[in-house]
């Protein structure tokens, strides 16, 4: 009976209501060496593919305390979808791939922020493949390989929040 009541409430196009919670989100260390973690409420529907949306949006908006951006905030996000592989898709517009003078540094970095960020939050990622308009990237600056998905890096942050 319980099963035909979701299934009336989905039928008729209800969803479920939004929730908080806390987020680990990193950012790159004012001494550019390393990640930091920073804690954020976030709030966002109960979906894997609507929370990892919001973790990848809140990254890219960048840190609200001392922390430095990971990533540019001129990133249009185009997309996110999570594969039932547990590999979480980060589409990014062309923009992305178009910042002068990165170096290796800033681009490792910036895209481990945002990989441990939705490894680090939703259990289910264990990997992040990021694409740019909608294909696979084979770079983001010219320094990392982004040919295949990236596992979470622990050694660049300061904690690890699945201790």
């Amino acid at each position: 009976m319980r099963a035909l009541g979701l299934a009336v409430i989905l039928a008729v196009g209800l969803t479920l209501p939004a929730q908080a919670w806390e987020a680990s989100l990193y950012f790159i260390r004012t001494d550019a060496e390393a990640l930091g973690l920073e804690k954020r409420d976030l709030v966002s529907g109960p979906d894997l593919t609507e929370r990892a949306r919001t973790v990848a949006l809140a990254v890219l908006a960048g840190p609200r305390g001392p922390l430095l951006p990971a990533l540019p905030s001129t990133f249009p996000l185009r997309q996110v979808f999570v594969g039932s592989d547990g590999v979480a898709y980060v589409d990014l517009t062309d923009d992305a791939s178009l910042a002068v003078g990165a170096g290796v540094i800033r681009e490792r970095l910036g895209l481990w922020a945002l990989v441990n960020s939705l490894c680090a939050n939703l259990r289910e990622i264990q990997a992040v493949q990021i694409l740019i308009d909608g294909r696979e990237a084979v770079t983001l600056w010219g320094h990392i390989d982004l040919s295949r998905p990236l596992l979470p890096d622990w050694s660049l942050s300061e904690t690890e929040p699945r201790e």
